[in-house]
């Protein structure tokens, strides 16, 4: 059985740059993924409001963005350009993991970093200022989604973080534990993005398999980059109108009290 308040503390050891002092570090942590994200996705909120009593819009939201890659402890910006790196690399999937290894940055992950991240600053700075904190916080969501995809019963390499959840990540709590609370938070605070969290589930899984299709195995710095690739599609998205502005979805929001 999971012990919660040990699996907390663990979560934030391991996924944020928070001291926790945590002796003894519980595996089970790996389930609770979304709260560490959840905690970011505040951290970043509470940055916002402060910056914007006296900076511009621009500029606060730009420094709220930077604040949740510094409370994650910047993990995942070093995996997405190793990822890039692995991506433009030719050959088989081990040698991949190898160049993905060294600690030189190569034209791929100077790409993929550049990209990703210019991508995800001008869609957010392009969405309506009222709906700025909503989107922070249904970009971690989408982060915690696409990296519990990716991580969801996956071969993983023989070192690294991947491997040492492996035995947590291929069970069934994983997905459920992970998903479960996403939903309700996006039922009863952001029935908006209903669509929108649909539609990155399907995208999730399609890069699932294409990055199975060409690594066959998983390791830390793809679980990583997954986030950030899905953070940065949920911010594409949510600019797109048609896709947040059913009728349908503002019937639902009414009747939720919590809003």
């Amino acid at each position: 059985m999971m012990n919660i308040v040990n699996a907390i503390k663990s979560s934030f050891g391991f996924f944020t740059i928070v001291p926790m002092n945590d002796q003894n570090f519980d595996k089970e942590s790996i389930n609770l993924l979304w709260v560490p994200y959840l905690a970011a996705s505040i951290f970043a909120i509470m940055l916002y409001v402060l910056f914007s009593c006296f900076l511009n819009y621009y500029i606060s939201a730009i420094l709220s963005f930077i604040g949740i890659c510094l409370f994650l402890g910047l993990q995942n910006v070093d995996a997405l350009s190793d990822l890039g790196d692995g991506l433009m690399k030719r050959g088989s999937p081990e040698v991949r993991f190898k160049v993905m290894k060294d600690s030189a940055n190569g034209s791929g992950g100077m790409f993929s970093f550049f990209s990703v991240y210019a991508i995800s600053l001008i869609s957010l700075l392009s969405v309506n200022k009222s709906e700025f904190i909503p989107v922070i916080l249904f970009g971690q969501m989408d982060a915690v989604l696409w990296m519990v995809m990716i991580s969801y019963k996956s071969r993983t390499t023989e070192s690294g973080y991947a491997n040492y959840f492996s035995e947590v990540t291929g069970k069934r709590g994983f997905i459920i534990l992970n998903l479960l609370p996403l939903i309700l938070i996006l039922f009863f605070l952001i029935p908006q993005f209903i669509i929108v969290f649909s539609i990155s589930i399907l995208m999730s899984i399609i890069f699932r398999f294409y990055i199975l299709g060409v690594f066959k195995k998983i390791n830390g710095d793809i679980i990583g980059a997954s986030g950030e690739i899905g953070r940065m599609f949920s911010f594409i998205m949510v600019n797109i109108s048609a896709i947040t502005s059913f009728p349908w979805i503002y019937h639902i929001y009414a009747f939720i009290p919590f809003h």
